[in-house]
């Protein structure tokens, strides 16, 4: 586990292809949610059928998550914004459009 401007990341699934990998992410956000967040970033298939990176929130209901969706969101690009950099400079990370949802909106099991 690294800390990167206050972003704990946390190799969850090494590969030696990024796109395979997957990070456990937790970070305190004291100004939006003033909670700790605790999302997994990595690539999903979208309903679209487009892959993208994304944050998947872990530690709230479903019903919480989708009431402050917004914050969640807003939360998670500062996180972004915080670990993008060290990501391209040690993985290799081409900076993409990124998707944030909640765990039960996934279609595959996520720990």
């Amino acid at each position: 586990m690294i800390v990167i401007n206050g972003v704990r990341i946390k190799e969850k699934v090494e590969s030696n292809v990024f796109e395979e990998m997957v990070f456990d992410i937790s970070y305190r956000d004291r100004e939006i949610l003033n909670k700790k967040v605790y999302a997994e970033f990595r690539i999903c298939n979208g309903l679209n059928g487009i892959t993208t990176w994304t944050y998947i929130v872990k530690n709230v209901p479903l019903k919480e998550f989708t009431l402050y969706k917004h914050e969640y969101g807003e939360v998670l690009r500062r996180v972004h914004e915080k670990i993008y950099q060290y990501l391209m400079r040690v993985y290799g990370y081409k900076p993409a459009p990124i998707r944030i949802t909640h765990i039960d909106n996934i279609a595959f099991p996520v720990n």
